[in-house]
């Protein structure tokens, strides 16, 4: 039987890292997460069976199921984050812009930077390819539910051919934020 195989059921600790969401606070997160690979001398997922995360944790936690380094995610952030948030003048006119902008699900912020900064981040990468258990909620509008991007490697292997680009696009489109994004199938 499957389960009998985990070691973690037989009593080895199962480890899990969870990285909350929060735009360009992320920074942060990636910049603790480096000081420890650092300091430690290790790539943090070869330390957690599971890493889960939403919106910009969730980008963090795709990345570092492909062993990326977190000093290259902290480089992504501090690189890329003014462009993915730009600093806008806030009067009166761009208030009232964002808000019919938020309400027609467009989105604060448009997302062709995150998206052409993920592609470079993440390229073809397949969720099958991933070092690690990874866990990533998302919602489904055409469902109306919870949608949890997840690969196990063994029996839930329902998301393993989706594109890790998809899945951070999806995790991050709070449609107060960033536009509604579409995955096939």
């Amino acid at each position: 039987m499957y389960f009998l195989k985990n070691d973690w059921l037989m009593g080895k600790e199962f480890k899990i890292l969870s990285i909350d969401g929060g735009g360009i606070k992320g920074l942060y997160s990636a910049r603790i997460l480096q000081h420890f690979e650092e300091h430690f001398k290790c790539a943090i997922s070869d330390h957690f069976d599971m890493i889960c995360g939403t919106s910009t944790g969730g980008m963090i936690a795709l990345g570092l199921s492909l062993k990326i380094p977190a000093a290259e995610l902290v480089k992504f952030y501090e690189e890329k984050g003014p462009l993915i948030f730009p600093n806008r003048t806030r009067n009166r006119f761009t208030r009232i812009y964002d808000t019919f902008r938020q309400a027609l699900w467009k989105g604060k912020f448009n997302d062709v930077e995150l998206k052409s900064a993920l592609e470079a981040i993440f390229g073809e990468k397949l969720i099958g390819e991933s070092h690690n258990l990874i866990c990533i909620p998302s919602y489904t509008i055409t469902e109306a539910r919870p949608w949890i991007f997840k690969y196990d490697h063994t029996i839930l292997t329902r998301d393993n051919k989706t594109k890790y680009l998809d899945v951070a696009l999806a995790t991050s489109a709070a449609p107060t934020y960033f536009p509604v994004a579409e995955i096939a199938n």
